[in-house]
């Protein structure tokens, strides 16, 4: 798949492309770069979702051409998720809960009272989030930051001015943000242990120095390693970093709170990591937590005490909004078993596939009528959490939609800056919208978008 990336045609490729270099005679040279930009992260989402292959500098120039020209490069708004990725940055991370968005709404209206007094230090209603965090995962305590990259970073100051001990294996991007960047800017300096394929505790012992100051693991959703792999068990890293008194610092992308190993998803919760002897543990609040974009830091409370210190922490603080939707977040997590009824992402993984089958059944007949649709048929297929990963596949049902008139890859394009909104996948002969990330609201959306597609 990054075989696949680095074939996209570079950024000032594009520029020089005769579409976009006309645009620039009329555009400002910043309002087309970040059109660019922009167009070339939704093709990225695109290409991962379906495996595409990349699109050549011509055909992704003019594309990008009439995307800016039609002032869908610009501006935000609601779309329908149709790309049976579940948690997709792109789209902005998972729905937020209704008492979520109600929560914002009330805050951000006026003012509110964080603070006992004015002035004072510290904010009560953040330290009432933090502490009911705490006591859901089983941790003495946690923080709250702007975004999970600022997390680690956060977490990795323990470290700052020595050296962070990470399996070769466990060097990713968190939060879109490669692991290298986020120990430089915590002043850490990152030591590879092992090989691509295999790390030992022993390779963690041999690499053990003076200047050793804390263990990394990196839980990613975006890539398995496969065939002949072996690193040490979380357990078993935890207990070698012990024995050298290090801190051992544990990186949960998907951010689980609860089991989800019940709607077919291997992820190691927050609270395993906890319970299995973990220092720091480091999430992000908008993925399997469903809470708003925020980066969470739970663990020893003498740790997060020193990381409430650092000067960096003043900078990272969430906004009143973020707090709000957190807060009532956390609240829905205290009646767990009303979950598939209360929180958004459980709710769509909760969804049975006879469920999603008798909506696409029902749906398919009213796309197929449309007249620039020549047939829509549905099929059983797999959705996932962020790429099409073993352990992370959730049984789904796709509408598969055969144009009448072009491609697939534009009738795609027509239904992402479409009203609605259809984030879709382009196959090479058909439009797939699959339903595991569609709530039933918003079935009819979709009708709507083929409609109203015919009618231009």
């Amino acid at each position: 798949m990054s075989s696949v990336f680095r074939n996209l045609p570079s950024l000032s490729e594009l520029l020089e492309s005769p579409p976009l270099k006309r645009m620039l005679d009329s555009a400002s040279h910043n309002a087309v770069v970040t059109g660019v930009q922009n167009f070339l992260d939704q093709v990225r989402g695109e290409i991962r979702a379906a495996a595409e292959h990349a699109p050549n500098v011509s055909d992704l120039a003019e594309r990008i051409a009439q995307w800016i020209a039609s002032g869908q490069s610009h501006g935000t708004g609601p779309m329908v998720n149709a790309t049976g990725v579940l948690l997709a940055w792109e789209l902005g991370g998972v729905p937020l809960a209704p008492l979520a968005i109600d929560r914002m709404a009330m805050v951000a209206a006026g003012y509110c009272g964080l603070t006992t007094s004015v002035g004072s230090a510290r904010l009560p209603s953040l330290a009432a989030a933090e502490a009911a965090l705490a006591r859901l995962v089983g941790a003495e305590a946690a923080m709250a930051v702007s975004g999970e990259a600022a997390a680690l970073m956060l977490a990795l100051s323990v470290a700052t001015g020595r050296e962070a001990l990470v399996a070769r294996s466990d060097v990713a991007d968190v939060g879109r943000t490669p692991l290298t960047t986020i120990c430089q800017q915590s002043g850490v300096r990152l030591r590879e242990v092992g090989a691509t394929h295999r790390t030992t505790p022993e390779d963690f012992r041999d690499a053990f120095h003076a200047d050793s100051a804390a263990v990394l693991r990196v839980v990613s959703n975006r890539f398995q390693i496969s065939g002949d792999f072996a690193e040490p068990s979380l357990e078993d890293l935890i207990a070698t970093a012990h024995r050298r008194n290090l801190p051992c610092i544990v990186s949960l992308e998907s951010g689980a709170l609860v089991d989800y190993s019940q709607y077919g998803l291997r992820q190691l919760a927050v609270p395993q990591a906890i319970a299995a002897g973990a220092d720091l543990v480091v999430f992000a609040g908008d993925q399997l937590m469903g809470g708003p974009r925020a980066g969470l830091i739970v663990g020893r409370r003498t740790l997060i005490q020193q990381l409430r210190h650092r000067p960096l922490a003043g900078l990272l603080g969430v906004s009143k909004c973020t707090l709000a939707a957190l807060e009532a977040t956390l609240d829905l997590y205290a009646e767990p078993k009303r979950l598939e009824e209360t929180l958004p992402i459980v709710q769509l993984l909760s969804t049975s596939l006879e469920n999603l089958r008798q909506r696409a059944e029902r749906l398919a007949p009213q796309i197929r009528a449309m007249e620039n649709v020549a047939d829509a048929v549905v099929e059983e297929a797999n959705a996932c959490l962020v790429v099409d990963v073993s352990g992370q596949q959730v049984p789904s049902c796709r509408i598969c939609v055969t144009p009448r008139h072009g491609d697939a890859q534009r009738m795609a394009e027509q239904l992402r800056h479409g009203s609605p909104s259809v984030a879709a996948i382009a196959g090479a002969n058909r439009v797939e919208l699959d339903l595991r990330a569609v709530a039933p609201a918003e079935d009819e959306r979709l009708v709507e978008a083929f409609r109203n597609l015919s009618n231009n």
